[in-house]
């Protein structure tokens, strides 16, 4: 047991708070009532939804995106 930057309580990198309880790049952190933290990206973060000709929903962000999902 050590001193971790973050621990938003799962192993997922790319959601601000690392698998190695670091915070990462372009990313703060704050620790909620629960003890655990949350990460939001710092500056401006611009996601953009638009439909296209053929009706499928098309996400354009400014910045690089990880999307992860936890179900199997």
């Amino acid at each position: 047991m050590g001193i971790n930057e973050c621990d938003d309580g799962n192993l997922i990198d790319g959601d601000g708070c690392s698998s190695t309880c670091t915070i990462e790049p372009d990313f703060e952190c704050h620790i909620q009532a629960n003890g655990t933290d949350i990460c939001r990206l710092r500056g401006n973060f611009i996601a953009q939804l638009k439909v296209n000709d053929d009706n499928k929903l098309k996400v354009v962000f400014n910045r690089e995106v990880n999307i992860s999902s936890n179900s199997p």
